[in-house]
This record gives C-alpha cells, structure tokens and sequence, in this order.
C-alpha cells in the first residue's frame, strides 16, 4: 500500500514545481507577519489596541472579496474567449466594487476593535480614533496594492506560460496579508499621535471615495456575483470571535501571535490553489484531475509546514519534540480537511456555476480560522499541561 501511494503517476508534479515558489514565497510573507505581530504584542506602548483582533479580522473580511476578484480575473484571463477590452472593463468596473467594500470592511473593523477597546479599557477618544482611521485608511492603501499587483502578476505569468492558478492566489494573498499587518501597526503609531479631530477628519475624507466607487460600479454591465449576507454574516461572527480569543491568549502564549498568519493562511492558500483549479476548469469547461491534485497539495503541505518550522526554529531557537510532532501533524490534518470542504462545496454548489468562488472563499477562510484556532489552542493547552509537571 505504501508503495501504492508514492507512484509517480499519481502525483501532479507540474503543479508542485509551478505552485512551491509561489507557497515558498507565501510562507516567508506569512513568517514575517507572524514576526511584526510578536513584535507588536511585547510592545507595551501598543498594548491599549487589540493588533491581533484587528488583523485576523482584517486578514479574513477584506482578504475574502480581494480573493474573489482574484479568482474571477485571473478565470477571465484564461478564458479562451479573452478579449482584452472586455478584461480590462470588467477589472476596472469590480475594482471599484472591491476598493468600496474595503473601505466599509475597514470601519466595520474598526468598530470591532473599538468594542474590545471600549470592554478592556473603557473609553479613550484618542485610542478609538486610533483604531478607527488606522483600520480604513490600512484597509484602502493594501486593496489599491493588491489590485495592481494582481494584473501585474497574472500579466507575467502569462508572459512566462506559468499557470496562474498556481502562482495568483498563494503569493498574492500571503503578500497582502504581510503588507495588511504592517500598514495596520504604522498607522496605528502614527494616528495615536494625531489629534483626533484630524483623525476623524481623514476617515471622513476617505468616505468621499465611496460615492465614486458607487458610480462606476452601477454603471458596470457585468459586476461580479457578492457574497451573500448569511454568508457575510457567518465569516464576520467567526473571525470576530477567533480573533477575540487570539487576542486574549496571545500575551500568555506569545507563539499563538506568530505562527497564527502561517498556520492559517498557509492552510488556506493550499486549499485556494485547489479551489482555483477547480473553478477555472469548471468556467472554462476543461478537464481537472482532482484527485491527483489533493494527494499533490497535501504532500505540499507537508513539504512548507516542514520549511516553515525550520525557519522558525532559526529565528526563535528549538522548541520540545512533541510541539514539532503537533505542529506538523495537525497542519497537515487541516490541509487535507479544508482540500475535502473545496471538493464538497464545489459539488454542493456546481449548480451556481460561476457563483462557486463566492461561496466556497469566505466558507474555507471561516472554517481554516475554526481548525487554525482550535489547533493553536490545543498546542498551548498541551504546552501548559507540560509545564505543570516540569
């Protein structure tokens, strides 16, 4: 049987070769954000701002529609019915719908970090401004990078006849989370400096954007399918509630702050590679071996959970034996869990056709922060235990 699983014809190696750069690549920028966010926490002039809450929720809310507007235009871009007139409408007229819900993502955060705030330290104007325009104004900058480095990157990989699908997702997502994380604590030191009169002044200047988003998203004939509000309203309960929790653990186990952006989003960015796989021959009404795709996204896994931990162990020195045993273990039990949930919901919703990327980005985001967190909180419950008894 062990030979059964290792022959080579059951493996997809093309997609391992094209997708281990662009995961490589998505573990250094999800290492680093780990590292800012550790960082973060052992600074005591940022303990009154709940960083962690912030950024799972940001991370999640705004990382969702970005995703989606990737899945669909790099799908189009493939398309064997490109026109590039159509593309380059059609991009435009979402980004404005993409830029205008980054912007209510980035307030609706902000009042998520203002309740913690407000629960934890009772209320102090200038922190609350801090937190408000440090959410929008890191929510407005990182989409508007996020959209121009998305054509840049599908545009060069076409160039290079790489497979987008294996590079678009993973790399740009790790990407946005880095620059999400370290926007969101510049501006938070630069704002709790700022007279809070000013601070509300730019968040108001800021909301000038959205009637004009407004305006060329209706004029658009073709705007791409939104999530829909039990949808929203199930990936908003969930990554508030994680993040609360991440964010109430992290000053007891500082290891949950910096391997949380790793352990969670590595996770989901092999599972979008399958997601992206799937939607683009399902768009296009081409053939995918789903099969050989899994068995080849898990053994990634394994592959970048094993780098990750090397590094880490580089960085912040050896830990115990059966932390390693756990951290690997569990990792890969959630890859293969979340590849299972993209084939079950592609399955369920094959019916939507092109509404599948809608559905199933916000559902494996909610449910990768479900197992991420309750990995997480079972490795520092087994830390505790063992400190116990030392």
């Amino acid at each position: 049987m062990l030979t059964h699983c290792w022959k080579i014809d059951m493996y997809d190696f093309p997609l391992l070769l094209q997708s281990t750069p662009s995961l490589v690549i998505s573990l250094l920028g999800l290492l680093t954000t780990g590292r800012i966010l550790e960082n973060s926490i052992e600074d005591k002039t940022l303990d009154k701002y709940p960083l962690l809450l912030q950024s799972n929720c940001i991370l999640n809310f705004k990382g969702n529609i970005e995703l989606i507007y990737a899945l669909y235009i790099s799908s189009l871009r493939q398309s064997p019915f490109f026109h590039f007139p159509k593309y380059v409408r059609y991009a435009f007229d979402n980004a404005n719908v993409v830029i205008l819900q980054s912007i209510v993502i980035g307030i609706s955060v902000g009042f998520i970090g203002v309740s913690k705030s407000v629960l934890t330290g009772g209320i102090q104007l200038q922190v609350l401004s801090t937190i408000i325009a440090a959410s929008v104004v890191t929510c407005l900058i990182t989409t508007i990078m996020f959209i121009v480095s998305l054509f840049v990157t599908i545009e060069i990989a076409k160039q290079l006849k790489i497979d987008p699908d294996n590079v678009i997702l993973p790399a740009i997502s790790s990407l946005s989370d880095y620059f999400g994380i370290y926007f969101l604590i510049f501006f938070t030191k630069y704002f709790r400096n700022t007279p809070v009169d000013l601070s509300m002044l730019i968040v108001i200047f800021l909301m000038f954007v959205v009637p004009i988003c407004m305006i060329f998203s209706f004029m658009s004939k073709v705007r791409m399918p939104i999530q829909s509000i039990e949808i929203l309203i199930f990936t908003y309960v969930i990554s508030t509630t994680g993040g609360y929790i991440l964010d109430s653990l992290s000053t007891k186990f500082k290891f949950i702050a910096s391997s949380f952006p790793a352990y969670s989003g590595l996770a989901v960015s092999i599972s979008f590679i399958h997601l992206h796989k799937i939607f683009t021959a399902t768009s296009n009404n081409t053939y995918h071996d789903t099969g050989k795709s899994y068995r080849t996204l898990t053994l990634s896994s394994f592959i970048m959970i094993i780098f990750y931990l090397a590094l880490s162990t580089f960085l912040e020195g050896k830990k115990p034996l059966y932390y390693y045993l756990l951290f690997v273990s569990l990792f890969v039990i959630q890859v293969m869990l979340l590849l299972k949930l993209v084939e079950r919901i592609v399955e369920y919703f094959g019916q939507y056709d092109g509404d599948i990327g809608v559905v199933s980005l916000p559902i494996i985001t909610a449910f990768g922060d479900i197992i991420s967190t309750t990995s997480l909180l079972l490795i520092a419950f087994i830390i505790k235990i063992n400190r116990l008894y030392q």
